[in-house]
């Protein structure tokens, strides 16, 4: 009998305990989940490593009575914003429960108009510290498994992750080969949370002299506190855990406030690049784990069009211009901000299907009709989608 038990035993260690499995929206290279706050009904959050403390949206506190009882301050990817703090919240999904103590309440409007649909928050550490958490993107899906019993799966490649002092954000060593042959190292956070894929700081570039002559100013990132700007332009390759990515776009932020402003760290590695991965990240054990999707040998792009679409206002019902890149399929077209996308191609366009049209505008020499509204004005715009970078 006890031979048995001991097999038994032995057998079962053998594979991970799953503790849940959740569908995920894959928005704008975001991993999102539905989570529950309290006793009120599922909201979209954004999973983020990112993120060292898990925050609620101050419109879905509003809209659900969720008050603040207190005050304090988060420092987003580009600035710091004054926010207000819950005492004490739930956020469960599945079978798992999440307490946590003093919320932010952060103004994530800016997110929620780009994103196209309202973000009620984002699942940060307290989400990682107690589960192997296993993000697979080609399937839409996230599985938490016990971190105890959980082992790697076959052919996967274990990264390292290290954990400096600014708020406990995962970071990955990879190397950066320039325009010209020469490599950089650098240190990135592991950020599940950021919609591109390589984001440098400035401190970074200005320590490296990294000089890009063919980038570009754009306003591509995005995260508390609002829009970033940035120089945005191709490096000739980035290795990472023994994976080696062709031409794929950096950009190197002008921020000199928030995370990407100061000297801590050397930058982000976003959804961009992970979404080529499945990807499982423990932070018990301070490591990932990496395997490569169908996703991978796509080539890193970014909109062709060149102008940032995003919800006009929290109704979501129209979709307008936000910002608009110099030299541009979208500028040469003669597109301005402000303008409103009614339709593309003859078909209705509304902001929940931003995250499909945007796909669409990364394939290079398309033509499309689109159909604007300026000035009380409907006119039809034609444009061929190119390269920018």
């Amino acid at each position: 009998m006890r031979r048995t038990i001991l097999l038994l035993l032995f057998a079962t260690s053998l594979f991970a305990r799953e503790v849940a499995r959740v569908p995920a929206d894959i928005r704008g290279n975001r991993v999102l989940v539905n989570v529950a706050v309290d006793d009120h009904p599922p909201s979209a959050f954004v999973l983020d490593t990112g993120a060292a403390r898990t925050v609620v949206a101050q419109s879905f506190a509003e809209a659900r009575g969720i008050r603040a009882t207190g005050r304090g301050q988060a420092m987003g990817a580009s600035a710091s914003v004054e926010i207000g703090l819950a005492s004490r919240l739930v956020f469960s999904f599945a079978d798992i429960r999440i307490p946590a103590k003093d919320v932010p309440l952060i103004p994530l409007g800016p997110i929620n108009l780009r994103a196209g649909a309202p973000v009620g928050g984002v699942l940060g550490r307290e989400a990682f510290r107690n589960y192997v958490v296993d993000l697979n993107y080609e399937r839409a899906e996230v599985v938490f498994h016990d971190r105890r019993s959980f082992r790697a799966p076959e052919g996967a490649v274990t990264v390292p992750l290290h954990f400096g002092d600014h708020r406990s954000m995962p970071q990955v060593d990879v190397r950066l080969t320039l325009p010209g042959g020469r490599v950089v190292p650098a240190r990135l956070h592991l950020d599940t949370g950021a919609g591109p894929g390589l984001i440098l700081t400035r401190a970074f570039t200005r320590k490296h002299d990294i000089q890009l002559p063919d980038a570009i100013e754009t306003s591509l990132g995005l995260g508390v506190g609002g829009a970033s700007s940035e120089r945005t332009a191709r490096i000739a390759r980035l290795d990472f855990a023994g994976f080696a990515i062709d031409r794929p776009i950096a950009m190197l932020s002008h921020s000199t406030k928030g995370v990407l402003g100061g000297e801590h760290i050397d930058g982000l590695l976003g959804g961009e690049i992970l979404r080529r991965f499945h990807v499982q990240i423990d932070y018990g054990r301070k490591q990932t784990h990496l395997t490569r999707n169908a996703n991978f040998g796509e080539p890193v792009d970014i909109d062709m069009l060149g102008a940032t679409l995003a919800a006009r206002d929290d109704s979501f019902r129209a979709i307008e211009v936000q910002s608009l890149i110099e030299k541009s399929a979208a500028t040469e077209a003669g597109l301005r901000k402000g303008d409103e996308l009614r339709a593309i191609d003859g078909r209705a366009v509304t902001p929940r299907e931003l995250d499909a049209i945007r796909k669409m505008f990364r394939k290079p020499d398309q033509r499309h009709e689109l159909t604007i509204v300026r000035d009380g004005k409907e006119m039809v715009v034609p444009v061929t989608t190119r390269r920018i970078v």
